[in-house]
């Protein structure tokens, strides 16, 4: 392509670039006025220009060692950060979101050497989200975050240390990744870019499973770069264990890593001596790395499911969220989850009933081009700092250029492509392609200051200013309006917190929880989980589904079993906590009600006035 014609195209991919931002955001907010007017008065100013792009050069070229210190200090700098800014935000540091303490569980069980229990033997009291309680009790959820998690509940750290660990490994990894591809500046601005996305430091400190297999992804690009160097078989069995590791995480988003390196490793071996015998050695190491964790995961699915080959998130699905895996299924009203749970049945018609009826093939154009609601401007939304950013993003598309580009880039079409048949796409799984848009982000920048060379210094200072200045001004401590996790769940905070610290709540207790199916309940949060322990017999407060007149069942088993035990009422709507006794006694209190009487009596109970 010619120089004018690269020009041309430059400037109509920069022109698509704003009329996207024109079409979803168009928001010039007064700091992002700012930001904007000091690149261009930097970059205008005589001198200064010329200064700035000395010390950007500088930057960008490093050696490996430089590179290797600068990838300890990120990491370094980016656990400070985000452990700082949990902190003086005061978020919840404990899981409390359906997803979270599903993860603690399996953590607690991964850490006591087992992949699943036994259920328990009254399955029913503790029937919650994403959590299957028969034929055993285990997590929906693929193990390899919680594998992860488990070395925390082994080392008794509290639960947000090796989230924001592994977040910080993100950061480190992502620089070092673009560092190599791009340069070391260009490396920095990545890893500022991704700790400035409100999703990612939302995840930073939780038990979930995205920044995992991000860490995983990115780790398997960098392997891949070492390969691509020397096609050492070593680097392709790190390949094998990270793309291993993360399919068991999570399958769909570890392809988006894995198929492009596979593809890219295949265009490289073309090249090697004997190709298609190293093809053989190096796809046989590649599977030998892999092969353990993917082990784990059948024996995993043969423990729940009876079957190697049904993995216990399918499981979850067909029984109590129907019509919501994988492919596009015809909505039909009569499918309800299996479990009599009411929070579930609720769930499931306010929620996921929405979801499924509109993931339909044809709506597909407008679920994923909508300009304002449409799954694209959600990724790019939940991507960049801010949405005035996608111009650079369009522009570069023109600087991809090299293999390993190709290879993280093409994380992002994929990603569309399997999500396609999804049909749930939320904003905090975004993280995991943002690698693919930063890299474009920072592509187009390059690509901008090389197409007028007499004014390059100029568009470099103004280009890494503006992404600077952007990364700078969405920071919860430079905007007061921002929060990175901003959805109080009241229950939660008395079931972890005001529960456990009051002083007249004796352990071990047994609490049973009552939901009211009223409007005004929050289904999003829900307090039966019992994650201080593995085993639900072991956890030092025990949470359970008051179920009325068949409370008394479970009172009987722990008065046979533990009859150390207090029992006390939660009611969730009301927020109060009413102590019963010894289990022994709340037993013969149970047992002397009416049949018809005794469930209404034992939820009314007053509750104390020291309950929170």
């Amino acid at each position: 392509m010619s120089p004018l014609a690269r020009r041309i195209v430059t400037v109509a991919l920069l022109v698509l670039g704003l009329q996207f931002w024109v079409l979803t955001d168009a928001t010039l907010r007064p700091w992002h006025m700012y930001v904007l007017g000091l690149a261009l008065l930097l970059a205008c100013l005589p001198e200064i220009p010329q200064r700035l792009f000395r010390g950007i050069q500088r930057a960008r070229q490093i050696t490996p060692r430089t590179r290797a210190i600068t990838t300890a200090v990120v990491f370094v700098v980016a656990f400070s950060y985000l452990t700082f800014t949990a902190h003086r935000q005061h978020r919840v540091l404990y899981p409390k979101y359906h997803d979270n303490q599903s993860y603690a569980v399996e953590a607690q069980i991964i850490a006591s050497g087992h992949l699943w229990l036994p259920a328990h033997p009254h399955s029913d009291f503790f029937d919650t989200f994403h959590v299957l309680v028969e034929p055993v009790y285990a997590s929906m959820y693929f193990p390899g975050a919680a594998m992860i998690f488990a070395l925390g509940v082994i080392a008794h750290l509290p639960w947000w240390v090796v989230p924001i660990l592994i977040a910080s490994g993100c950061v480190a990894m992502l620089y070092r990744t673009i560092a190599e591809m791009v340069d070391g500046f260009a490396g920095l601005l990545a890893a500022f870019w991704l700790v400035a996305l409100i999703w990612f430091r939302h995840l930073s400190s939780m038990l979930m499973s995205h920044p995992v297999v991000l860490l995983l992804g990115l780790a398997a690009i960098w392997a891949y770069l070492r390969w691509r160097r020397e096609m050492k078989l070593r680097w392709a069995l790190l390949i094998g264990v990270f793309c291993g590791f993360s399919a068991i995480t999570r399958p769909a988003d570890a392809l988006c890593y894995a198929a492009p390196i596979g593809l890219c490793m295949l265009l490289d071996l073309r090249r090697a001596m004997k190709p298609f015998a190293r093809l053989l050695k190096t796809g046989g190491v590649i599977v030998a790395g892999a092969a353990p964790f993917l082990l784990v995961q059948l024996l995993f699915n043969y423990g729940v499911s009876g079957n190697v080959l049904t993995s216990p998130y399918r499981v979850y699905l067909d029984r109590d969220a129907p019509q919501l895996s994988f492919g596009f299924h015809k909505f039909d009203p009569s499918q309800h989850p299996q479990s009599k749970l009411p929070q579930k049945q609720i769930y499931h018609v306010t929620y996921n009933v929405g979801l499924i009826d509109l993931h339909r093939p044809e709506l597909l154009l407008k679920t994923w081009f909508d300009p304002v609601y449409g799954r694209l401007a959600l990724i790019l939304d939940a991507t960049t700092p801010v949405l005035l950013l996608t111009p650079l993003i369009t522009v570069g598309f023109l600087g991809i250029g090299t293999r390993p580009r190709w290879a993280l880039f093409l994380i992002f079409p994929l990603y569309c492509l399997i999500y396609l048949f999804y049909a749930a796409l939320l904003r905090h799984y975004t993280p995991v392609v943002a690698p693919a848009l930063i890299l474009l982000g920072l592509l187009g920048a390059r690509q901008l200051e090389s197409l007028w060379p007499a004014l390059r210094p100029r568009f470099a200072t103004f280009c890494a200013v503006m992404i600077i200045g952007m990364c700078f001004i969405v920071l919860p401590e430079m905007n007061r309006f921002q929060e990175d996790d901003p959805f109080p769940y009241p229950e939660i905070t008395d079931a972890r917190e005001n529960i456990p610290a009051n002083p007249r709540i004796a352990r071990p207790a047994l609490v049973f929880v009552k939901f009211t199916p009223l409007p005004g309940q929050n289904v999003h949060a829900e307090p039966v989980y019992n994650w201080d322990a593995p085993r639900i017999d072991d956890n030092p407060i025990i949470f359970a589904h008051n179920l009325g007149a068949r409370n008394i069942e479970l009172v009987r088993y722990y008065a046979e079993r533990q009859p150390e035990r207090q029992v006390y009422y939660y009611d969730r709507m009301t927020r109060s906590v009413a102590p019963a006794g010894m289990v022994a006694d709340e037993l013969k209190r149970l047992q002397s009600l009416p049949p018809t009487t005794g469930a209404t009596t034992a939820r009314s109970t007053t509750s104390p006035a020291t309950a929170p």
